[in-house]
């Protein structure tokens, strides 16, 4: 099956926490049409909850279960997973997901992990409240379900190795609007029912592009 000239994707997440626990659900569509069908519907949901706090008090230990659905019915397993987080002025850690190290209030690096095989590098320079600069070599894969494949079950896969470069403005407090460029190093695609098919994969080479995204939190 040919790979859709053009893709898109939109989501909504609603999300309610106390002092212990936070949930989030999500459901959207990734596809060359969105919410063409019900088979171009995910829906996913992240529970996470404290079991201890470490006598600094800057340290918590977590659990959680995060499940993503697939097209058209909920499909997976619930994941439980155990974290730590560690906050400080100049730190925060999500072991093993995650560290953010913060200089000063307009410099941040950090690092991100996201199992199995994939990872993320990152520098932001924030000159001015509203506005931030942005380096980042990120892998990764994106899932999206075309319309009209003729196995329901399978979605399409691309795999990615990006460098990007954005500069973000924040109009209010949940509004941002968001511009990049970047140059994809390496990348390929696949159809599939899980990331395990990935031996059909095919090169999908390396070229430039760009876009925007914008982003409005209620």
């Amino acid at each position: 099956m040919a790979v859709p000239e053009n893709l898109y994707a939109s989501d909504l997440t609603f999300s309610v926490a106390d002092k212990l626990r936070r949930l989030e659900i999500t459901v959207g569509s990734a596809s060359d049409r969105l919410f063409y069908s019900g088979s171009e519907i995910y829906a996913g949901f992240n529970l996470t909850g404290e079991l201890r706090r470490t006598g600094s008090g800057k340290g918590v230990w977590l659990w959680g279960v995060a499940y993503s659905g697939g097209p058209g019915v909920f499909s997976g397993f619930p994941t439980p997973f155990v974290a730590y987080r560690y906050v400080s002025d100049s730190f925060i850690l999500n072991l093993p997901f995650s560290a953010v190290w913060k200089p000063d209030g307009s410099f941040i690096l950090s690092a991100g992990w996201k199992p199995l095989r994939y990872y993320s590098v990152s520098a932001v320079y924030r000159p001015f409240p509203a506005l931030r600069f942005s380096a980042e070599l990120a892998s990764g894969a994106e899932r999206y379900y075309p319309a009209g494949r003729e196995d329901e079950a399978e979605a399409l896969y691309i795999e990615t190795l990006r460098l990007v470069f954005s500069a973000g403005f924040d109009f209010r407090p949940g509004t941002s609007l968001n511009i990049f460029a970047g140059r994809q190093l390496d990348g390929s695609v696949y159809y599939g029912r899980d990331y395990g098919d990935y031996k059909k994969k095919e090169s999908d080479g390396a070229g430039l592009y760009s876009g925007f995204s914008l982003n409005q939190r209620f």
